[in-house]
C-alpha cells in the first residue's frame, strides 16, 4: 500500500518511517525487528523515525500498572522501565499516542505532550507535530459513549474504578482543536479505526478472517466516529491506526478541492475577510491498521517500513547532500495557537469527591466559528512573534524522572499502591511558553486532601468492555 520512493532521501525529500501497530511493552522485540527490517531495505542506517499506535505502556514501576486498565493477571511490567532509567536508550527518534491499556499516572503528567524516556515522546491527547518536512496529528484513547465524550479532564489521582477506564476515552475538546486546523497535514494517527473506514477497503475479507467485528458493525459500534470526522476534515496523505491487532488497508478519497494559493495571496485574502484561508487540498487518504508484536507471527502483520513524502507546502530542505538526514522534532505553528486560544474551555477537576464539581464551558458553536477564527489567528500573531521568530519551535530535549525507577523487588501483578501524582517540568514549561496557566498543577497540601477519600461515581458509573 505504502508509496515507495527511490534515491537518497535528500534527494526525494521523504522521510524513512518504521510504523508499528500496538506496542504493549515489547521495545526491545520492536526495535530489533525494525533494525533487521531497515537492513533488508537496505537502510544500513536505520530509519529517521519510530511511530507507535498506541498501548504504548509507558509503565515506569509496579504502581503505574495500579492504574492501567486490565485484570491484575494480565499485568505485565514491560521493558519500557529500562528506557525511563536511563538503563537502556531508544536507537531511533519514537513518537506514539495513547491507546486503553496504558499507565495512566504517567500520561496524566503530559496533556500536551512529552517526552516518557530519552528519545520517545507521546503526543499527549491530541496534538499536530513537525519532523523534517512531515506534518504530523495524533489523537489519543479510544471512542466511548457520547456521555464521555463531553466530559472535562476530571480523573486526578488516586483513580477509582471509573477514572481507570475514563482516562482514555476521547474528549471533545481534544478533538475540536483537530477540527480547527486549517492546514494541510500529511500523516495523522488514532489508536482505533475511523469509524466506517472498513468500507474503502476489502471489508468482506476483514468480515472472514474476524467475523465478531461484523457483529460490531451490525450493532454500531465498530470505530470510532470523532476519529472519522477528523480524518474527512484533515484529509491526512495517511491515516495509521492500531487497537483491532490485525493489518487492513484502505484508500479513501475526498472530493476534489483548488490547491491553496501562494502564501502571499492567502495572506492577503486572509486579511480581507478575516478568516483564515482553508489550504487542505489532500484527495486521497491511504489508510492502514497493523497489529501487535507477537512471537511467531509475520513481521508484516504489526510492523511497515516505508518512504513518506509530504503532501503539504511545508517542506524542510535538507541543508546538505547526505543521504541520511538527521531531522527534529518540532511544535507547529498552527496547532500552538489553536493550543492557546482554546485554554479558557479547558477544565481540569479539582474536586476530591464530586468529579462533576466543575464543569467545562460549552464550545464553540457553528454561529461562534468567525468569532473563534479570529482568536486563533490574534494567537497566531502571539505565536509567531514569542515563539517562532524567537527559533522556539525545536522540541526540547528536556526529560526528566519524575516517578521513582522501579524497584525490582516490587511484584506488578500484587503490587496495590497507586503512585502519587506528580507536576512533570516539561508540562510547566510548555505552559510558560504558550503563556498559560498550568492547571495540571497543585500543591503537595492539594494533592495529599485529594487522597483522602473517593470521588463521587454514581451519574457516571456504568459497566465497561473496552
Amino acid at each position: 500500500m505504502m508509496e515507495e520512493i527511490d534515491g537518497p532521501l535528500s534527494e526525494c525529500g521523504g522521510v524513512r518511517i518504521a510504523i508499528q501497530g500496538c506496542g504493549h511493552g515489547q521495545l526491545d522485540n520492536i526495535y530489533q525487528h525494525i533494525q533487521a527490517a531497515a537492513q533488508a531495505k537496505g537502510w544500513n542506517d536505520g530509519v529517521d523515525l519510530v511511530i507507535i499506535g498506541g498501548d504504548f505502556q509507558a509503565v515506569r514501576n509496579a504502581a503505574d500498572l495500579t492504574v492501567m486498565s486490565c485484570p491484575p493477571r494480565y499485568r505485565k511490567l514491560g521493558d519500557f522501565h529500562d528506557y525511563y532509567s536511563g538503563r537502556k536508550k531508544a536507537p531511533y527518534p519514537t513518537i506514539y499516542i495513547g491507546g486503553n491499556h496504558e499507565a495512566a499516572s504517567h500520561h496524566r503528567e503530559l496533556y500536551y505532550g512529552g517526552w516518557v524516556a530519552p528519545n520517545i515522546y507521546y503526543l499527549g491527547f491530541a496534538n499536530v507535530v513537525r519532523f523534517g518536512p512531515l506534518r504530523i496529528a495524533g489523537m489519543s484513547g479510544i471512542w466511548k459513549a457520547e456521555e464521555w465524550y463531553r466530559q472535562p479532564h476530571a480523573e486526578r489521582l488516586p483513580f477509582n474504578h471509573v477514572d481507570i477506564k475514563s482516562f482514555y476515552h476521547v474528549r471533545e475538546l481534544d478533538v475540536r482543536k483537530l477540527l480547527l486546523i486549517q492546514e494541510q497535514v500529511d500523516i495523522s494517527l488514532s489508536h482505533d479505526w475511523a469509524k466506517g473506514i472498513e468500507t474503502h477497503g476489502d471489508e468482506e475479507a476483514l468480515w472472514k478472517a474476524r467475523p465478531h467485528f461484523k457483529q460490531s458493525r451490525l450493532n454500531d459500534i465498530f470505530g470510532n466516529p470523532a476519529a472519522s470526522e477528523v480524518l474527512d476534515h484533515l484529509r491526512p496523505g495517511y491515516w495509521f491506526a492500531a487497537h483491532m491487532h490485525c493489518r487492513f488497508e484502505a484508500v479513501k478519497h475526498h472530493q476534489s478541492s483548488p490547491p491553496p494559493p501562494p502564501p502571499d495571496e492567502m495572506e492577503t485574502n486572509d486579511e480581507k475577510t478575516g478568516q483564515a484561508t482553508n489550504r487542505i487540498f489532500n484527495t486521497k487518504t491511504r489508510f492502514l491498521a497493523l497489529s501487535k508484536y507477537q512471537p511467531g507471527h509475520d513481521v508484516s502483520e504489526h510492523l511497515q517500513l516505508s518512504y513518506i513524502k509530504p503532501v503539504s507546502n511545508y517542506i524542510n530542505k535538507p541543508e546538505s547532500d547526505q543521504q541520511h538526514v538527521k531531522y527534529k522534532l518540532e511544535y507547529d505553528p498552527e496547532w500552538l495557537a489553536i493550543t492557546r486560544a482554546l485554554h479558557p474551555y479547558l477544565v481540569v477537576s479539582e474536586d476530591a469527591n464530586d468529579r462533576e464539581a466543575e464543569t467545562p464551558p460549552p464550545l464553540p458553536t457553528a454561529n461562534d466559528e468567525k468569532d473563534l477564527r479570529l482568536i486563533i489567528e490574534e494567537s497566531r500573531a502571539w505565536i509567531e512573534e514569542n515563539i517562532t521568530s524567537q527559533g522556539k519551535l525545536v522540541i526540547p530535549a528536556s526529560f526528566v524522572l519524575t516517578a521513582p525507577v522501579h524497584n525490582p523487588g516490587e511484584d506488578p501483578e500484587t503490587s496495590s499502591k497507586q503512585p502519587e501524582e506528580y507536576t512533570n517540568p516539561q508540562t510547566t514549561q510548555f505552559c510558560e511558553l504558550l503563556g498559560l496557566e498550568n492547571l495540571w498543577d497543585a500543591s503537595l497540601q492539594e494533592r495529599k486532601e485529594r487522597r483522602g477519600g473517593p470521588r463521587n461515581t454514581k451519574k457516571l458509573n456504568s459497566s465497561f468492555k473496552n
